[in-house]
């Protein structure tokens, strides 16, 4: 049967508590328990080396060993197992033995017995899922670093063997492959003896236990290729670990190839594309250097052989070379050290050197190798410099910066974060409670909520809030963050943001606020007294105007009636316009609108057609003020208007409502004027205001109907400020 991978696997040792009992540490848990139950740490011990357990759940007074020897015991053989000590008749002394032993919890079995056991399932569950993730990190981690060291096994070009303890073949890289002409499914599992000639294989034997012995650091072992074909090899052997178990490392470099003729090295030598050079062992002469050198460093060979690095002055620090033959000295080679070289030229040229001892025409010989890295390291430095001037950038806008890692809730603060608070860096922990901390009261429970929601569904936001200055006063914040390294699930891994000192901001908006509601009081009382009199002045024309019989005075009464009305009407404007761009604009559905609109008008007349559906836009909460005028605008104006249509459609990556009637239209020269505060045929502040409502919100409106077929206002929405619900 296969086993619950959620299963947790518990070893309980207690001569006391009885199975019955222990039932409460499963019956409630989704994860479910495997139990093993024993009454002495021997018996504790004996399970463990038969099985894995997730965790041990022992008693302190046991039979024999007591529970913290029994602790002892496990841990001395580096067993890290959880272990919890759940025991009735401990003390304060033994707790602290206990944990001090490495102990991960210590528990009383004192109390209700339900109760005592569903604390000790939930440590348990606690500690299990604490191992288990760690384990898969681990896991993680070795996979990651198995891969590369694959990666490096299969591009060195050394023989590498992994042996067993026995000298079977678990691995090899693909050197040995290439060198020895078998697969690897022909060595592995097979003694690495058969890989030497048959007549060398007792040799081969002795030789590498003497090498594990410490006889040897190396010893020249001929190989055999699958063709029969011998290379002489130089071999080193070490002890190592492979896959978790005890194994055997034999690195062999094929020397045979290093005592080739010199017309063949040379072949090989000259068509590398790393700069390489063949200097004597005794005085650092060159013998030779290939055509990279050349090409690479500059120097002709005749300008090269004969003299030495020093002579050339190559090394830019001196001390780097001396670096490299005391390595060379210590370790028998040099690989992949990073030096910088001067070219003929003067110019600085960085790249991985290694260093090989070789025989050349019977000289012992230094093979050096380097590879040219230069464009790497002019990347890094101008990464650098972005980096700085990146830093340089933050510094001077003064803004704080901070970086969240939300997988493991770690955060990084700027320098200026803290500063602007009035705090030093080393003041505060790094760590979201410090945020939090300093939120103010009234702000830390709407805000904080709504910023992690913005984070976790990975969409940018801009937030302002009040944080507690060093000295005790609040600093008002404009926050703004994004989420970053989004995985294919939607899931937000890191999120980036900053701090903007808003405080000037907010002190000129309060104060602009007081001295809006002080002239709107002021405009209202106003207001309210001039339409009082305006309404005595048109009741005394109205009685006026009945009272007087002579038509010409009543022709002068007339306009005098007009323009009253005209003045209150203007005067009523004003109520309007004063209460433009107060409010925070909103999401309004446009068929609520209409219908609304509709039944302030009141009119039988003209039929509205309406198919925006569930359309809504962003918009200054006078939006209705909008739609009431183009409507009462198509009443008054439209001359036998009897229909008027709304309807949507998209247009350019924007969104287009458009509002239209089958009235005489808008004469051509009057298009772009209409909307001009003072034009049209009455006050001309109907369409004005329109414009104006919709400007608060990014949004446009034209007229673009034909004259006698009727009016048609496009009002254009751009994209973000509309949505179908």
């Amino acid at each position: 049967m296969e086993e619950n991978i959620n299963q947790i696997n518990l070893l309980y040792v207690d001569g006391e508590e009885t199975s019955s009992e222990l039932s409460e540490l499963y019956s409630e848990s989704d994860l479910g328990f495997k139990v093993d139950t024993v009454s002495s740490a021997e018996e504790g011990l004996d399970k463990l080396h038969n099985r894995r357990y997730d965790i041990i759940v022992s008693d302190y007074f046991l039979y024999g060993m007591d529970g913290i020897e029994f602790l002892k015991n496990i841990r001395g053989s580096g067993n890290n197992i959880p272990f919890i000590i759940f025991t009735g008749k401990g003390s304060e002394e033994v707790a602290m033995e206990a944990l001090n032993a490495g102990a991960d919890y210590y528990l009383r079995k004192s109390g209700v017995p339900k109760v005592r056991f569903g604390e000790l399932r939930n440590y348990i569950i606690k500690l299990v899922e604490k191992r288990r993730a760690e384990e898969n990190l681990d896991k993680n981690k070795i996979l990651e670093s198995r891969k590369n060291i694959e990666a490096l096994f299969n591009n060195i070009d050394l023989l590498l063997f992994v042996l067993d303890e026995r000298g079977f073949i678990l691995n090899v890289n693909d050197a040995v492959i290439n060198c020895l002409g078998y697969n690897k499914e022909e060595i592995f599992g097979q003694s690495v003896l058969m890989l030497h000639p048959e007549e060398e294989r007792d040799k081969a034997d002795c030789i590498m236990n003497d090498i594990l012995a410490g006889k040897y650091d190396s010893h020249q072992v001929p190989l055999v290729t699958k063709n029969g074909h011998k290379i002489l090899v130089e071999t080193k052997v070490s002890w190592g670990e492979w896959d978790g178990q005890p194994a055997i490392f034999g690195i062999s470099k094929d020397i045979s190839q290093l005592r080739l003729s010199e017309d063949k090295f040379s072949a090989v030598f000259n068509s590398s594309a790393s700069i390489m050079a063949v200097s004597t062992k005794e005085d650092g002469r060159y013998i030779d250097v290939n055509d990279s050198f050349v090409r690479k460093i500059g120097y002709p060979r005749n300008e090269v052989l004969g003299k030495t690095a020093n002579d050339l002055n190559l090394f830019v620090y001196p001390e780097d070379r001396l670096n490299a033959f005391q390595i060379l000295e210590e370790e028998g080679r040099v690989t992949d050290i990073e030096i910088p070289v001067r070219k003929k030229n003067g110019e600085i040229m960085y790249g991985f050197f290694s260093v090989d001892y070789i025989i050349f025409g019977k000289i012992p010989c230094l093979l050096t190798t380097m590879v040219d890295i230069t464009a790497r390291k002019n990347a890094e430095e101008e990464l650098q410099k972005i980096r700085n001037r990146f830093e340089l950038a933050v510094d001077a806008s003064e803004h704080g910066l901070w970086d969240w890692n939300l997988d493991t809730d770690e955060i990084y603060f700027s320098p200026r974060y803290y500063t602007m608070l009035g705090y030093e860096p080393e003041e505060l922990p790094m760590s979201l409670s410090t945020w939090v901390d300093l939120m103010h009261p009234e702000d830390r429970g709407e805000v904080v909520p709504r910023i992690y929601g913005y984070v976790q569904e990975a969409r940018p936001y801009r937030e302002d809030f009040r944080l507690r200055k060093k000295d005790g006063s609040w600093m008002w914040i404009s926050g703004r963050g994004k989420s970053y390294e989004v995985d294919d699930e939607g899931i937000p891994h890191r999120a980036v943001g900053t701090h903007v000192d808003v405080t000037y901001r907010k002190q000129t908006e309060e104060a602009l606020k007081a001295l809006n509601k002080k002239l709107n009081l002021l405009s209202s009382v106003t207001r309210h007294d001039i339409i009082n009199q305006l309404s005595g002045i048109r009741a005394y024309q109205e009685l006026l105007k009945g009272e007087i019989d002579e038509e010409k005075v009543r022709e002068y009464l007339e306009p005098m009636i007009k323009a009253t009305a005209v003045i209150e009407k203007k005067i009523r404007f004003t109520s309007d316009y004063q209460d433009l761009g107060v409010h925070v604009p909103a999401w309004q559905n446009i068929e609520s609108v209409v219908q609304s609109v509709m039944q302030q008008i009141c009119s039988t007349l003209i039929k509205v057609k309406s198919d925006t559906g569930t359309l809504e836009i962003y918009a200054d909460p006078m939006l209705e003020k909008v739609f009431y005028n183009l409507f009462e605008n198509a009443f008054w104006h439209g001359e036998n208007v009897t229909e008027i249509k709304v309807s949507f459609h998209e247009k350019d990556g924007f969104g287009v409502v458009v509002v239209e009637d089958n009235g005489k239209g808008v004469a051509v020269n009057m298009k772009n004027r209409i909307f001009e505060h003072g034009v049209g045929s009455n006050t001309g502040l109907g369409l004005f205001l329109v414009k104006e409502i919709l400007d608060i919100t990014g949004i446009s409106i034209s007229e673009t109907g034909t004259e006698g077929s009727g009016a048609r206002f496009e009002i254009t929405v751009p994209k973000g400020g509309y949505r179908m619900e």
